[in-house]
Protein backbone atom coordinates (compact mmCIF):
# COMPACT_ATOMS: atom_id res chain seq x y z
CA UNK A 1 0.00 0.00 0.00
CA UNK A 2 1.43 3.75 -0.84
CA UNK A 3 0.45 6.84 0.10
CA UNK A 4 -2.14 7.25 -2.96
CA UNK A 5 -3.75 4.61 -1.72
CA UNK A 6 -4.95 5.61 1.27
CA UNK A 7 -9.00 5.94 1.60
CA UNK A 8 -9.86 8.10 4.63
CA UNK A 9 -13.60 8.35 5.98
CA UNK A 10 -15.81 10.85 4.65
CA UNK A 11 -15.77 13.80 7.52
CA UNK A 12 -19.44 14.57 8.82
CA UNK A 13 -20.86 17.43 7.58
CA UNK A 14 -21.04 19.98 10.27
CA UNK A 15 -24.35 21.78 11.08
CA UNK A 16 -24.80 25.29 11.96
CA UNK A 17 -26.65 25.99 15.35
CA UNK A 18 -28.78 28.69 16.65
CA UNK A 19 -27.36 31.56 18.85
CA UNK A 20 -28.25 31.23 22.67
CA UNK A 21 -30.08 34.02 23.39
CA UNK A 22 -29.55 33.41 27.11
CA UNK A 23 -25.83 32.94 27.39
CA UNK A 24 -23.59 35.91 28.87
CA UNK A 25 -22.28 37.91 25.70
CA UNK A 26 -20.57 40.38 27.90
CA UNK A 27 -17.35 38.59 29.22
CA UNK A 28 -14.80 40.28 31.33
CA UNK A 29 -12.13 39.57 33.80
CA UNK A 30 -12.37 39.40 37.04
CA UNK A 31 -12.49 42.63 39.34
CA UNK A 32 -8.78 44.11 39.91
CA UNK A 33 -7.68 43.23 43.10
CA UNK A 34 -5.54 45.72 44.93
CA UNK A 35 -1.85 44.55 46.13
CA UNK A 36 -1.05 45.86 49.27
CA UNK A 37 2.90 45.76 49.65
CA UNK A 38 4.25 44.32 52.60
CA UNK A 39 5.20 46.11 55.68
CA UNK A 40 7.36 44.42 58.19
CA UNK A 41 6.19 44.92 61.60
CA UNK A 42 7.94 42.66 64.14
CA UNK A 43 11.81 44.40 63.54
CA UNK A 44 12.66 44.90 67.42
CA UNK A 45 16.06 43.20 67.70
CA UNK A 46 16.01 41.46 70.88
CA UNK A 47 18.17 43.10 74.05
CA UNK A 48 21.44 41.48 75.71
CA UNK A 49 21.00 39.38 78.78
CA UNK A 50 20.60 37.03 80.96
CA UNK A 51 18.15 34.48 82.43
CA UNK A 52 17.47 31.63 84.66
CA UNK A 53 14.83 28.96 84.31
CA UNK A 54 14.33 26.21 86.95
CA UNK A 55 13.36 23.01 85.35
CA UNK A 56 12.15 20.03 88.54
CA UNK A 57 11.91 16.77 88.31
CA UNK A 58 8.16 17.71 88.47
CA UNK A 59 8.34 19.70 85.34
CA UNK A 60 5.92 17.62 82.75
CA UNK A 61 7.74 16.15 79.69
CA UNK A 62 6.88 18.48 76.44
CA UNK A 63 6.91 21.26 78.36
CA UNK A 64 8.53 24.56 78.64
CA UNK A 65 9.80 27.44 81.17
CA UNK A 66 10.43 30.95 80.16
CA UNK A 67 14.15 31.98 81.19
CA UNK A 68 13.15 35.23 83.33
CA UNK A 69 12.15 38.11 80.91
CA UNK A 70 14.27 36.94 77.33
CA UNK A 71 12.37 35.62 74.23
CA UNK A 72 13.73 31.99 75.51
CA UNK A 73 12.49 28.98 77.01
CA UNK A 74 13.76 25.49 78.18
CA UNK A 75 11.89 22.19 79.12
CA UNK A 76 11.94 18.65 78.81
CA UNK A 77 11.62 16.72 75.53
CA UNK A 78 8.80 14.56 74.77
CA UNK A 79 9.29 10.89 76.42
CA UNK A 80 12.27 12.45 78.55
CA UNK A 81 13.10 11.89 82.22
CA UNK A 82 13.08 15.43 83.92
CA UNK A 83 15.13 14.34 86.76
CA UNK A 84 17.98 14.32 84.61
CA UNK A 85 17.72 17.84 84.28
CA UNK A 86 16.34 19.18 87.00
CA UNK A 87 17.78 22.09 88.16
CA UNK A 88 18.75 26.10 86.82
CA UNK A 89 19.31 26.23 83.61
CA UNK A 90 21.38 29.84 82.70
CA UNK A 91 20.87 31.76 79.33
CA UNK A 92 23.11 34.32 78.09
CA UNK A 93 21.88 36.16 75.22
CA UNK A 94 24.89 38.17 72.83
CA UNK A 95 23.70 41.27 71.37
CA UNK A 96 22.37 41.72 68.21
CA UNK A 97 25.63 43.27 67.06
CA UNK A 98 27.67 40.49 68.44
CA UNK A 99 25.44 38.45 65.73
CA UNK A 100 26.46 40.45 62.91
CA UNK A 101 30.43 40.96 63.93
CA UNK A 102 30.13 37.35 63.72
CA UNK A 103 28.41 36.90 60.45
CA UNK A 104 25.48 35.31 62.06
CA UNK A 105 22.28 36.10 60.95
CA UNK A 106 20.18 35.12 64.30
CA UNK A 107 20.70 35.30 67.67
CA UNK A 108 23.89 33.84 69.64
CA UNK A 109 23.11 32.32 73.03
CA UNK A 110 25.14 29.99 75.38
CA UNK A 111 22.86 28.10 77.87
CA UNK A 112 24.63 26.04 80.49
CA UNK A 113 23.00 23.80 82.17
CA UNK A 114 22.96 22.99 86.03
CA UNK A 115 26.03 21.34 87.25
CA UNK A 116 24.61 18.02 88.61
CA UNK A 117 22.69 17.79 85.20
CA UNK A 118 22.84 14.36 82.99
CA UNK A 119 25.39 15.29 79.90
CA UNK A 120 23.85 12.69 77.63
CA UNK A 121 20.32 14.00 78.48
CA UNK A 122 18.50 16.03 76.04
CA UNK A 123 16.83 19.58 76.86
CA UNK A 124 14.40 21.27 74.49
CA UNK A 125 14.82 25.04 73.85
CA UNK A 126 12.17 27.05 72.60
CA UNK A 127 12.76 31.12 70.93
CA UNK A 128 10.03 33.65 70.53
CA UNK A 129 10.79 35.44 67.88
CA UNK A 130 7.16 37.08 67.51
CA UNK A 131 9.18 40.65 68.08
CA UNK A 132 12.16 40.25 65.58
CA UNK A 133 10.59 37.40 63.34
CA UNK A 134 10.78 40.19 59.88
CA UNK A 135 14.33 41.34 61.01
CA UNK A 136 15.92 39.42 58.13
CA UNK A 137 13.29 39.67 56.04
CA UNK A 138 9.60 38.19 55.41
CA UNK A 139 8.76 35.37 57.05
CA UNK A 140 12.38 34.99 58.25
CA UNK A 141 11.11 33.66 61.49
CA UNK A 142 9.60 30.64 59.39
CA UNK A 143 12.92 29.52 58.41
CA UNK A 144 14.65 29.81 61.97
CA UNK A 145 16.73 27.32 63.21
CA UNK A 146 19.83 25.89 65.61
CA UNK A 147 23.07 25.72 64.89
CA UNK A 148 25.63 24.78 67.85
CA UNK A 149 28.76 27.37 67.49
CA UNK A 150 31.77 27.33 69.11
CA UNK A 151 32.40 29.10 72.33
CA UNK A 152 34.89 31.44 71.12
CA UNK A 153 31.80 33.44 69.16
CA UNK A 154 30.81 34.32 72.51
CA UNK A 155 34.38 35.23 74.59
CA UNK A 156 36.45 35.95 72.35
CA UNK A 157 35.29 36.32 68.64
CA UNK A 158 38.38 37.04 67.04
CA UNK A 159 40.71 34.22 68.58
CA UNK A 160 40.58 30.20 68.18
CA UNK A 161 38.95 29.20 65.83
CA UNK A 162 36.65 32.01 65.57
CA UNK A 163 39.79 33.81 63.86
CA UNK A 164 39.57 34.93 60.76
CA UNK A 165 42.50 32.39 59.98
CA UNK A 166 41.54 29.99 62.32
CA UNK A 167 40.62 26.11 62.26
CA UNK A 168 36.74 26.99 60.73
CA UNK A 169 35.68 26.65 57.08
CA UNK A 170 32.44 27.74 55.62
CA UNK A 171 30.47 25.01 53.64
CA UNK A 172 31.54 26.83 50.89
CA UNK A 173 35.25 26.59 50.77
Amino acid sequence: MSREEVKLPDLPVPTALDADEEAEKNLTTAPEVPVTPYTPSAVTPWSQDSGVATLTADTAPGTTVPVDDLPIAVGVPEGADPAAIDGDWKVDLAAPAASQDAGVSGMIMRVTPPADADPAAQVSIAVDTAGFADLYGTQAAARFGMVLLPNCVMDSPDSGDCAADGGTTTMSG
